[in-house]
Parts: C-alpha cells; structure tokens; sequence
C-alpha cells in the first residue's frame, strides 16, 4: 500500500517574502531515503512541504514527471531520447558506489574475475566454507545491467542462476536489501547511498583487496559505481528549481557526500 512521506518545514524568516507551496518527489526505490535527506535539506528557509511517494520504481516516477504528478524523480538510468521529446529534463546527477553487500558477520572479499563463476556456481561458499546465497534482481534492472557492465561474463552467469529455484529474485531495492539482511549468507548488489542513508545491517564486501568507500571511490581506487540521475518536466516547477539549486550548492554537496555521492559537474 502506497503512504505519502511528509515532512513540513516551516520559514524562519520574513513572512511576507514567504514562498508556500509542495514539492513532490519520488522515483527509484535506492534514492528514496536520499530525497528524504535532501528535501529536509533543501527546504529549510521556505514554507515548502515536501513529500516522497514510494513504490513508484524508476519507469513510474519518469511517468509521473512527465504528466506533472511529481516535481522532481531520481532515475538509475539517463533519460530515452523518447522520454527527452516529452519535454524531460536530467537537471543534476550524482554518483555513488555499487557495492556487494552480505549479512555475513565476516565476509572474505571477492576477486573481479571470480564474480562471473561465483555467480553461475551451482554452490558458492565462502571463504570459511559456509554457504554464499545470491540473490538476483531483474533482468531489466539497472544494477542487472551495471552488474554486466563491469565483470565480463557474468551475463551468462545471471542467465544460468535464474534458473536455479534457490536464488531468489528481489523486485525492487528495499526488497533487495530486506532479504540481504534476513538470508544467512546473502550476497546481492547494491547503491551505497541506500546502504547508507536506511542505516541497513549489512556488511560490505571488498573487491580485488579494495574496501567501498567514498573516498576509495572519488580517487578512483574503488571502480564499480553507479549514477543516479535528477529528472523534471520542462519547465520545471518553482520549488523544484529551488530543490536543484540547492542540491548544485555548497550546502547540497555536503548533503550528498554526508549521504555517500559525489555531484557530477555540469
């Protein structure tokens, strides 16, 4: 069942320069907790409301910007040339990094080039020899498609591990993060900045003797991340032009690294 999030700030300021509207966000389930985060941040000073809907997915909050439900949508992708005709606009992007996350009390790290086999493994271990369980998201995910974008060969992998009826398939990000946490074991993909800002109990797990951090990620040490993408309608509304201004100022971009991403320049 859907629940608006509502979180109202009042000015503290002149009234009679007061600026009293709603902005309205929404998108993939990984930014969710960070849109909480930035709108609390970005509203501070302005008689706006702001209000996350969840459950949209990725695919619902560009349709909702586009019929002007929402003001501002996160995307795990860039925007289609058919949805740019529509009048969409990326106004900001960030990135953070993906990482693998387990429910293991220790993990041992993973070698890049063991990803792909460990996945299409009938029966991966750990290092300690108890069970590694994987769990998948869909095919047409965004961190499916990130997963394929950065460890060679782990396309056929996926495709031979869906059809094993142990690996369970997470429909969406904080499905995906609920079962890391509840399934012994667990090892799945996941965005840091979610990991993060859900304060999620989970483990990260280092790859090829690297440790995910931000720091390790913005000196390029760390390679694997992902990029999170801003969406608005052409025009956008009044608060969410407030809401971009803010997230490209200094104050935003503490916001964002005290939420785990780095802003991409203009």
């Amino acid at each position: 069942m859907q629940k608006a999030l509502i979180i109202a700030l009042l000015l503290t300021g002149c009234a009679s320069e007061a600026l009293s509207d709603e902005l309205k966000m929404g998108g993939t389930g990984s930014g969710l907790m960070l849109l909480e985060k930035l709108g609390a941040t970005c509203t501070q000073g302005f008689e706006t409301r702001f209000v996350v809907i969840p459950n949209l997915g990725g695919a619902g909050g560009v349709r909702a910007v586009s019929d002007r439900v929402l003001d501002v949508s996160i995307l795990g992708r860039p925007l289609k040339p058919e949805e740019v005709a529509k009048g969409l606009t990326e106004a900001a992007s960030i990135r953070t990094p993906f990482v693998f996350i387990t429910s293991h009390s220790r993990p041992n790290g993973l070698n890049s080039a063991d990803v792909a086999s460990m996945y299409g493994s009938g029966t991966p271990t750990w290092a300690d020899g108890t069970p590694l369980l994987i769990i998948m998201r869909p095919k047409g995910d965004s961190d499916t498609a990130i997963l394929e974008r950065h460890f060679p060969g782990i396309a056929a992998a996926l495709d031979k591990a869906s059809r094993r009826r142990e690996v369970p398939t997470a429909a969406t990000d904080q499905d995906n993060a609920d079962m890391v946490e509840r399934i012994p074991g667990s090892l799945s993909g996941a965005s840091y900045t979610q990991v993060k800002v859900e304060n999620r109990n989970v483990r990260f797990v280092p790859i090829d003797g690297v440790e995910p951090t931000l720091e390790n990620f913005e000196r390029g040490v760390y390679r694997y991340g992902r990029t999170l993408h801003f969406i608005v309608p052409t025009p956008p509304s009044p608060a969410a032009q407030r809401f971009i201004a803010c997230v490209r100022s200094p104050v935003g971009v503490q916001a964002l690294r005290d939420t785990g991403n780095l802003l991409n320049p203009e």
